[in-house]
């Protein structure tokens, strides 16, 4: 299946990345892709990617783990590396801009969360016997343990 049905599509497609672009683009051949019945084709004037979308299209468990072993340590494109200082300011920057300027709790719901958090149930880790919050249990221990055997 073709996604651009003309040549005159295709033409008028290149014709405006060119002007987006301010390049122009060498003639390029439509793409025929291989769509399932649960795919949609890409819109020809959305992005610079060529490749179908898969917006909606969920991932199966085995494709989950096998993207998860794939991208596990050396493989990994962060492996070994660090943000230079310059990014991590970049980074905090932005996250900042997408959180209210005036985000603070207030004190009432600072002792709530307290209260819950000391009250909440301990769980024991059943490889090295260690008691703490559920939360940090399930992240650190549990099947992830580094005890376990």
């Amino acid at each position: 299946m073709n996604i651009y049905q003309s040549q005159k599509q295709w033409e008028n497609f290149n014709e405006s990345m060119s002007n987006l672009l301010g390049v122009e683009c060498v003639a390029l051949e439509p793409i025929d892709f291989k769509l399932d019945d649960t795919q949609k084709a890409p819109s020809p004037n959305k992005g610079l990617t060529q490749e179908p979308t898969r917006l909606g299209i969920k991932h199966t468990d085995n494709a989950k783990r096998k993207i998860s072993e794939r991208m596990k340590g050396e493989n990994h494109p962060m492996y070994g590396k660090s943000h230079s200082d310059e990014m991590k300011k970049m980074i905090s920057e932005r996250t900042r801009k997408c959180m209210p300027k005036d985000y603070k709790l207030n004190q009432e719901t600072k002792n709530k969360m307290s209260l819950y958090n000391l009250n909440a149930p301990k769980v024991t880790c059943p490889h090295c016997d260690k008691k703490g919050h559920y939360a940090n249990m399930a992240r650190w221990h549990g099947d992830n343990c580094k005890h376990k055997k």
